[in-house]
Formats: C-alpha cells, sequence, structure tokens
C-alpha cells in the first residue's frame, strides 16, 4: 500500500481509513459504497494492513471471548453493552 511504504503506520492508516468512512456515512446520498478493509485487503494483494499489537500483545478479544460479550450483552439487553462491543 503507498501510504504505509511513506512511512505511515499501520495504525495511523487504519485511523484514518476509519475516519474517511465516518464521514462518508454521514452524506445520505452517496455515489459510492465504501468496502471494509478485510474486501479490499482480498481484492488486491499489495493492501494489506497487519493487525495492531499494543506492547508486542494481540489484545484482540478470542472468538470465545467475543461470543461470550455478545451472549452477555444480549442477557443485559441494555444498549450500553451493546456499545462497549464496538
Amino acid at each position: 500500500m503507498n501510504v504505509q511504504s511513506e512511512g505511515k503506520s499501520t495504525a495511523t492508516v487504519k485511523n484514518d481509513l476509519a475516519t474517511i468512512r465516518h464521514f462518508h456515512i454521514q452524506i445520505l446520498q452517496t455515489r459510492y459504497l465504501l468496502s471494509s478493509n478485510q474486501v479490499v485487503s482480498e481484492k488486491y494483494i499489495n493492501f494489506n494492513l497487519e493487525r495492531r499489537r499494543f506492547g508486542g500483545i494481540d489484545c484482540r478479544p478470542t472468538e470465545l471471548e467475543y461470543q461470550a460479550l455478545i451472549s452477555l450483552a444480549k442477557q443485559l439487553e441494555t444498549l450500553k453493552w451493546h456499545l462497549l462491543l464496538f
């Protein structure tokens, strides 16, 4: 990816893309549909954003932990818990 070759970190690229998507959603009638990072990386071989790590540790929840969070949110049925997942 060109911006990564310019020395921008993965975190910067992902933050920039998230910002673009956020403002794109605010527009009522958009001309184009924006793809997710995963869809773009599957379509374009050179688009490869590594997973971010914090202190050298991958802090993403495991699939089991993620499903447990979803289950807990459904049990509590509160918007606050649903927002915690995102």
